[in-house]
């Protein structure tokens, strides 16, 4: 996976699509005001197509997306964070609905949500509905069942 943008290569392929990808983030960060630069994440020093590199890439994307100071839900980009940020309703605590603060899965140590995924579960997101938990997809933030988001990652 490239650790800037998510995206599944072989490894052939990876080297010469991480150069265009980290080409293509400094041109569109050199176009953004100062205030709102992203880091530029470091490459995961684990051996390409080992699960400790994969694992670590999954982090370094999850980080890099865009969250909501409303409920901590991270998305793809900032196109779906605004879209979100209209109708979102966070609870009285300030935290994600359910009450789980604004902590993520796939960072830190790997273990993820044990569906194989690296997005985000939550229960019930629109007002007062309580449903099924879905799970958002790492790397567009779409939201698919459990067992729907890892086939749906792969083609992503």
């Amino acid at each position: 996976s490239c650790y800037l943008c998510g995206k599944q290569f072989g490894k052939s392929s990876l080297e010469i699509h991480e150069k265009q990808c980290l080409k293509k983030l400094e041109e569109q960060n050199d176009q953004e005001p100062p205030e709102r630069r992203k880091k530029i994440p470091e490459r995961p020093t684990a051996k390409v197509g080992t699960e400790e590199y994969e694992t670590a890439c999954a982090s370094l994307v999850q980080e890099s997306m865009p969250s909501c100071p409303g409920c901590g839900r991270r998305f793809g980009d900032e196109e779906r964070l605004g879209k979100h940020m209209k109708g979102c309703v966070p609870d009285k605590s300030g935290g994600r609905p359910g009450g789980a603060g604004a902590a993520s899965l796939g960072g830190g140590g790997g273990g993820g949500d044990g569906g194989g995924g690296f997005g985000e579960e939550h229960e019930g997101e629109t007002k007062g509905r309580k449903g099924p938990k879905v799970v958002s997809c790492y790397l567009c933030g779409k939201q698919f069942g459990k067992s729907s988001v890892e086939i749906h990652e792969k083609q992503c």
